[in-house]
């Protein structure tokens, strides 16, 4: 019969060790010894917590170091005290299930080829309440080289925290003298077993292992961390003694996986704002790892490339004043090219000495080099297909002169138009926006190469990226100019570059021809070229590079109405697959902001002339706006409606439940329409007027509208714009929504949002909602990001297809819901940048996020609103406005309560009678001990006692880490359920 020891580590958590001690003993299987390795040199805690264990049972033993005996100290001590057959590790904060030992030993007594037992790991929190599971994809005998080679691809531990029991004959104590990991020691250890042996793993956790709370970042560990897995998937050496195989393909895609490491390092580096002396040894920390990975990079560069002749090409250059470039761009291209390709130089009437630098480089080239000197500038595209014309091979390359090519970046592109229906690829580069750069395929590379570095290490981002990708590509709707490959037949069926773009948005109209002829473009990740960027502007005049942008953009416009026709040219983002605020240039005329099809209905003359007879006969629109407390911020309202030059009907719902407030609200309406204008009415009732005002109980914004939009849909009134109270519109604001609308067949618009204090402050430019103003005003009609409740123009049909605003919310993020319901039916709301509403923000809770009431419904309704829509819980969110309003109890008191009644599943109004009680809080339950393994109750005690004392962070911490955990486990599944 086997014998087994347990060696339990510990250093100072006499509680934890207490706890797994006693797991130990209550085994079913009893060990034969168990040594206690106590690292605390400092005090007796572990000695007199261990010490009535010892007298009860003989098969304990106590060693206490007398200095800090370090991780692998303590691994080699455990080896050289054990004594029996198999030894199993265990954690001092580590519960063993009481079958572990006696299914482990079975699990190696009856499988001799395996040298070590594994099970998943339950995480649990310090009241033993579930936190993760740590598991991995097997059970039984598996083979312990598939697992090394399986962990270093993923850059992880697979076996993290496992409860190991070994077969100590395995063991050589000499293993530990060459090894310095300090974070990573427990998955060598593993691995080392594994080389020699095979793993047997069970299905079920036999371990709990408990969390000590401690969540503060440790950059030290953090360094130790990244620094040992690099060099577990860089020292081939390593793999090598593992006696497994890892290429250096595997090596690249696990180093790349490193990024979220990478980041998260240098992140908390640059945050560290004291202690600067240690910040720079953090620093020097980084570039020691930097370093090691370009020792490492250096050899992947002396890898010797597939030797792959490729086909014969013709490599098309425009140059106009590029003297800086255009030497290094040829000697980089003679490098890679061969006798059989040739180099086609188009000069636009060069000033400069470019003319004279490629003479010079064409004397001693072996590479052909033809050079075309023209007496004028012929723009790019007229460059290009003058180099096409002079081209003899059946493939072109167009190269921007700014650009360094690299090893194997023909033979990547050229292999990739062979493909089938393949009419143009390119590869990937620097200084190249969206799908073309190279950090959108290995992030890994933005954080080790920067500026200068880039430059001189093009050779070695090339080869990462060839071993990274070899052969793979992708399909884009977009290949940008700077280096693009095409095949001669593709250029004689569907034409060259178009000459009408003098320079700029030839490549976006290159592109969208080839898939108009029902070709596929391909971005090659494999292939790289080195790119300084808009090299070609530069060398202009001030201004006359703009000027032909917008030419450009102006030709191509045109063009694709000619094509589709006006409002039927599909959106930039179905186009070319590019967000639109990412298209480099703005629209050059307004006109042209409607030449897109919106709607996706197809549009022809009659549809604008409908349009513009339904303008000229001004159908009815009514706004609707609910009050609360709102007597005196309305009247700026009130006043841009009366000079409209759009007449409209308003619809007033007062929230307000109070007499007074409501008789204000009346007078300020009739001093400003006219008492004759005005009439009051009870939720229910319909009254024609050109201002109404509906009576109500306080339902809450989205009610509130809710009522108005009802009542504008009893009156037929074909069109709804819901306007907070708080707001002022221009004197043509309804006609251009209305307009936009009507010309787009979009039935929701919105426009532009200014602060009514300071006007030239742009709150809200399609695409986000900021307060203190958004930087980019984003001046074109383009489809929102999101929508802002205090400004949503609606056909009312809309309600109809999608229903109202949901009132669950009360306030806030109802008009999230409502967006994302829209998008679901196939409506995607559109903006309009050429008028504008003023803001005032938040009037009716004492401002946006500044009341505690604002607070409250914020929070809690965020909370609900990812949850519904299953996004990540927003917990740095609830965190952030915590600490921002640590100075405030009221307020930290709200987002405590707005947390928990998420949690609760409590929505609609809230009464805040937590108020008038929170002081009593006794003390009794101030200091409740957790004990309870209900998260409900937990969460429900912490809730009470930050009511109290909102001001302990540590409690609202774990307060909100349990509601994180109560979400993702059991949130979902009772929101799905129900």
């Amino acid at each position: 019969m086997s014998t087994i020891s347990v060696v339990i580590p510990t250093s100072n958590r006499p509680a934890f060790l207490k706890q797994a001690v006693e797991s130990v003993l209550n085994q079913s299987r009893k060990p034969d010894e168990v040594i206690i390795l106590d690292n605390n040199y400092e005090s007796n805690v572990n000695k007199k917590m261990v010490e009535p264990f010892l007298n009860k049972f003989s098969f304990i033993r106590y060693k206490r170091n007398r200095q800090n005996a370090g991780v692998i100290e303590n691994y080699r001590k455990a080896f050289e005290l054990a004594s029996c057959d198999y030894v199993k590790l265990l954690a001092d904060n580590a519960v063993l299930h009481p079958d572990a030992l006696l299914l482990m030993e079975k699990a190696l007594d009856e499988n001799p080829d395996c040298g070590l037992a594994v099970s998943p790991v339950l995480e649990v929190d310090e009241k033993l309440r579930f936190e993760n599971l740590l598991s991995f994809d097997g059970y039984g005998r598996l083979d312990g080289k598939f697992l090394i080679v399986d962990s270093l691809r993923k850059v992880k531990n697979i076996f993290e925290k496992a409860p190991l029991l070994v077969r100590k004959k395995l063991i050589d104590k000499k293993i530990f003298n060459s090894v310095d990991l300090k974070i990573n020691l427990d998955w060598w250890f593993w691995m080392h077993l594994a080389s020699v042996s095979g793993v047997f793993y069970f299905d079920n956790p036999l371990v709990m292992w408990c969390l000590d709370g401690k969540k503060q970042t440790d950059l030290i560990n953090d360094l130790f961390d990244l620094q040992e897995k690099v060099g577990f998937i860089l020292d081939s050496f390593f793999h090598r003694k593992l006696g497994v195989e890892f290429s250096v393909n595997d090596q690249v895609k696990s180093l790349n996986k490193l990024v979220s490491d990478v980041k998260s390092l240098l992140s908390n580096i640059n945050e560290r704002k004291d202690l600067s002396g240690l910040k720079r040894n953090f620093i020097e920390g980084w570039y020691s790892i930097k370093n090691n990975i370009f020792s490492w990079f250096n050899s992947l560069d002396k890898i010797e490339m597939l030797s792959r002749e490729h086909t014969p090409v013709s490599v098309i250059i425009v140059t106009y004043n590029s003297s800086r470039y255009i030497k290094g761009c040829l000697e980089s291209l003679l490098k890679v090219l061969g006798p059989d390709d040739e180099i086609i130089v188009i000069d636009n009437n060069s000033s400069d000495d470019t003319v004279n630098i490629v003479n010079s480089v064409k004397r001693s080239s072996f590479v052909p080099i033809k050079l075309i000197v023209s007496k004028e500038n012929l723009g790019y595209s007229k460059g290009i297909n003058e180099g096409i014309k002079q081209a003899s091979k059946d493939y072109f390359v167009f190269v921007n002169p700014d650009t360094l090519v690299t090893k194997g970046m023909f033979e990547d592109l050229l292999k990739a138009l062979e493909e089938k229906d393949v009419g143009a690829v390119g590869p990937v580069s620097c200084n190249v926006s969206y799908t073309q750069h190279y950090s959108f395929y290995a992030p890994i590379l933005e954080y080790l190469f920067s500026g200068k570095e880039l430059l001189e290490n093009r050779e070695v981002v090339a080869a990462f990226l060839k071993a990274l990708f070899n052969d793979e590509v992708f399909d884009t709707r977009l290949l940008i100019g700077l280096c693009m490959a095409v095949k001669r037949e593709v250029v004689e069926r569907c034409g060259g570059l178009d000459e009408k773009l003098f320079l700029g948005m030839d490549d976006f109209e290159f592109s969208w021809r080839l898939r108009e002829k029902g070709y596929k473009l391909k971005i090659v990740p494999s292939a790289f070229v080195y790119h300084y960027g808009h090299a070609s502007f530069n060398t202009l005049p001030e201004g006359e590079g703009n000027k032909y942008q917008r030419d450009a953009v102006k030709n191509l416009w045109e063009k694709l109405i000619d094509y589709y026709g006006f409002g039927n040219v599909p959106c930039i983002e179905d186009m070319w697959g590019m967000p639109r605020k990412l298209f480099p240039v703005n629209f050059p005329e307004k006109k042209y902001n409607f030449m897109f099809n919106f709607s996706g209905e197809k549009k022809d003359r009659n549809w604008y002339i409908n349009a513009a007879k339904i303008l000229t006969e001004k159908p009815e629109i009514a706004v609707v706006t609910v009050t609360y407390f709102s007597s005196k911020d309305i009247v700026p309202l009130f006043a841009s409606l009366k000079r409209s030059s759009y007449p409209l009907k308003l619809i007033v719902v007062d929230n307000s439940e109070d007499e007074n407030e409501f008789k204000n609200l009346l007078n300020v309406a009739k001093t400003i329409f006219g008492a004759g204008n005005v009439k009051v009415c009870l939720p229910g009732e319909i009254a024609d007027a050109k201002v109404v005002i509906i009576k109500n109980k306080n339902t809450g914004f989205a009610g509130g509208t809710n009522l108005g939009i009802k009542q504008a849909l009893e009156k037929s009134i074909p069109f709804v714009w819901i306007l907070n109270p708080d707001t002022a519109v221009a004197p043509n604001t309804a006609f251009e929504l209305l307009k936009a609308s009507l010309y787009t067949g979009v039935p929701v618009v919105t426009c532009e949002i200014r602060s009514m204090i300071d006007p030239s402050i742009v709150q809200y430019n399609g695409y986000v909602v900021n307060v203190d103003g958004v930087r980019d005003r984003a001046f074109y009609v383009k489809r929102v990001g999101m929508l802002s409740g205090s400004n949503i123009f609606c056909n009312s049909e809309v309600f109809k297809k999608v229903g109202l605003l949901d009132e669950k919310y009360f306030l806030y993020f109802e008009d999230n819901e409502f967006f994302a319901r829209l998008l679901n039916a196939g409506i995607h709301p559109v903006y309009i940048p050429y008028t504008f509403i003023l803001h005032k923000s938040g009037s009716s809770v004492e401002g946006y996020l500044q009341s505690f009431v604002s607070i409250y419904y914020f929070i809690r309704n965020m909370l609900y609103f990812y949850a519904e829509k299953k996004c990540e819980f927003p917990e740095k969110y609830v965190l952030s406005y915590y600490l921002k309003n640590s100075h405030n109890k009221l307020k930290l008191k709200s987002i405590v309560e707005a947390v928990f009644d998420f949690t609760e599943g409590n929505m609609g109004k809230k009464k805040f009678e937590f108020l008038d009680s929170i002081d009593n809080v006794g003390k009794s339950e101030m200091n409740i001990v957790l004990k309870d393994l209900s998260i409900d109750a937990a969460i429900k005690n912490l809730r009470n006692l930050l009511l109290s004392k909102p001001r302990k962070k540590d409690v609202f911490f774990e307060f909100l880490s349990l509601v994180k955990k109560k979400e993702m486990f059991y949130g979902r599944i009772k929101r799905e359920s129900s």
